[in-house]
């Protein structure tokens, strides 16, 4: 039986919370930011090799074969992304310029504060609707 198109089970908050160290993070409720070059520093894709048998019997088989082989920077915020996923939480971007370059940052918000952040975005537009 199939959770949705990526996982044969539901993953147990145990191994999220495990995974989540990886990443620097103590859990759900951790509000700190992160970016790609932070991973990097942390050995993240090391960590969550260590831990991949484990994922692996998570996913369908043939998603597993495309999100866990030849695992990288990228890949393991998709991991980490799907995962968070299921347990009602998800990966918010913000960009911010450091030096004259644009480096994303990622925070995990719960999704119950999505709508909240998406309806104060378009609060803060101002446009003119004209009928003529």
């Amino acid at each position: 039986m199939k959770i949705n198109q990526l996982f044969v089970k539901h993953v147990e908050k145990d191994l999220v919370q495990r995974l989540m160290q990886c990443y620097g993070l103590d859990g759900f409720d951790d509000k700190r930011s992160f970016s790609k070059f932070d991973l990097e520093n942390l050995n993240t894709v090391d960590n969550v090799n260590g831990i991949m048998e484990e994922l692996r019997s998570y996913y369908l088989p043939c998603k597993a074969k495309a999100y866990l082989d030849n695992l990288d920077v990228k890949k393991s915020l998709t991991l980490l992304k799907q995962v968070i996923r299921l347990h009602g939480y998800f990966l918010q971007t913000k960009e911010k310029s450091v030096n004259t370059r644009k480096i994303m940052y990622y925070v995990i918000t719960p999704e119950t504060e999505k709508y909240q952040i998406n309806h104060i975005r378009y609060l803060n537009v101002s446009s003119v609707i004209d009928f003529k």
